[in-house]
């Protein structure tokens, strides 16, 4: 029962965030009270919680992999992640990070789980600092730079392109305007060949 719930909870978030999660539409699908659904999960700020949860071990393993598969190959990181932004939501961890984009762009977030948000984006920042450091330890990136700062402006780079979709009303769309844009900064941070 708590994985129904969990899996129609995730619908909702796809198709609207944190505003549209409804206990009475979940247990309505369901064929069960509303009183069985909060005894599996106190109120709706508990089920996204969980649902965020249930998404974001899987986006930070995703980055950890691309991190420690291109070692060494920072263009080829950035790549493999950009290629990961047109995916359909089903095929991209199950729509995991649509799912959290959902969530983190309500307004009415409520602040504990807007706090989680901001830990996954911490995270997924280090990732990337790493992956630039990696670059500049290497020789593959300019020496003078700024590996925060780099590392902010890529991660600003990623949430603007995945959550494009919402602008251009398709991914598609979205795909034509911007692809190859994360790609595009990645190789202006190269060092210049001798």
């Amino acid at each position: 029962m708590k994985n129904r719930i969990l899996d129609l909870a995730t619908q909702q978030l796809l198709m609207g965030g944190y505003d549209k999660l409804n206990f009475a539409k979940i247990a309505d699908k369901l064929n069960t009270t509303r009183a069985n659904l909060h005894y599996h999960f106190k109120n709706k700020e508990n089920l996204a919680k969980k649902v965020f949860v249930r998404y974001e071990s899987g986006t930070i393993a995703l980055y950890s992999d691309l991190r420690d598969q291109f070692k060494g190959d920072y263009v080829g990181f950035f790549k493999e992640i950009e290629s990961t932004f047109w995916d359909e939501p089903y095929l991209n961890r199950e729509g995991g990070r649509y799912i959290i984009i959902e969530i983190v762009s309500d307004a009415d977030l409520p602040e504990p789980i807007a706090k989680m948000c901001r830990e996954l984006y911490g995270n997924i920042q280090e990732i990337i600092r790493t992956v630039i450091q990696d670059g500049v330890d290497s020789h593959q990136i300019k020496k003078k730079i700024d590996v925060n700062r780099e590392a902010t402006r890529a991660l600003v780079i990623m949430v603007g392109m995945f959550t494009s979709g919402h602008y251009f009303r398709s991914n598609d769309k979205a795909k034509e305007m911007l692809n190859s844009l994360l790609l595009d900064w990645a190789n202006s941070l190269k060092r210049p060949a001798k």
